[in-house]
């Protein structure tokens, strides 16, 4: 008899979370039917080289006289983030999250050419060999159409970045290494806070490009001040 009502008990349990789980799931936007077809087709389509990613007035500001010049930062590997786990989707207070994770199958690169007055040149170069980031995109239905909007995008694992110099001798070399080694920190800083904000805007780039509604709340570097 004890097992009998124990088990109706845990029957009458699982229908109470059922019928609360079907209630929170219709107070949310519905899904279109091919919207993993579309979270596919805008991460494939994602470019492998990003030009202009940061503009070069984000380090200097152009009226400074410094005896070099740092032109506008370049991303390159996106086309190397992949979806490597199934897509999630659920309801927060009656808003539909869609989340996402992107591991990168290739070298992450952020490049900044750089020229002296003497007419010496190269290239800063920072690194992130082993990569991935997480992300929610939300679901906004307004006047009967679906918008996307990209809420947060975070760099989950970092390991092994570095950074180099080129165009410079095999001393100054050694010292950057040097610095590289002692002060890992600061590019580690650099990904976590500067990476999400690009990959974000590359993301909205080209949802335009391939006819997706898609807004990011991530604050700009290009316009935004």
């Amino acid at each position: 008899m004890a097992i009998k009502k124990v088990a109706l008990l845990c029957l009458a349990l699982c229908s109470a979370t059922a019928r609360i789980r079907h209630g929170e799931t219709d107070k949310c936007p519905p899904l279109d039917p091919n919207w993993e077809d579309k979270l596919d087709e805008l991460f494939s389509a994602l470019p492998a080289d990003f030009p202009n990613a940061i503009p070069m007035g984000l380090f200097l500001d152009p009226d400074t006289d410094l005896g070099f010049m740092l032109g506008n930062t370049s991303f390159s590997g996106l086309a190397g983030l992949k979806p490597d786990r199934p897509y999630e989707t659920f309801c927060r207070d009656s808003e539909r999250v869609i989340q996402f994770s992107l591991r990168a199958t290739e070298f992450l690169q952020l490049s900044i050419p750089w020229t002296m007055c003497s007419g010496l040149n190269g290239t800063i170069r920072t690194v992130a060999p082993l990569s991935r980031i997480e992300g929610q995109i939300h679901l906004n239905k307004t006047e009967g159409a679906s918008k996307w909007v990209l809420e947060s995008l975070e760099m989950v694992r970092l390991e092994r970045q570095y950074i180099t110099v080129d165009g410079m001798g095999s001393g100054a070399k050694t010292v950057i290494r040097w610095v590289d080694a002692l002060m890992g920190g600061m590019t580690r800083v650099l990904w976590v806070n500067m990476s999400p904000i690009v990959i974000s805007y590359a993301l909205e780039d080209t949802a335009r490009k391939v006819g997706i509604s898609l807004k990011s709340t991530t604050k700009c570097l290009h316009y935004d001040s």
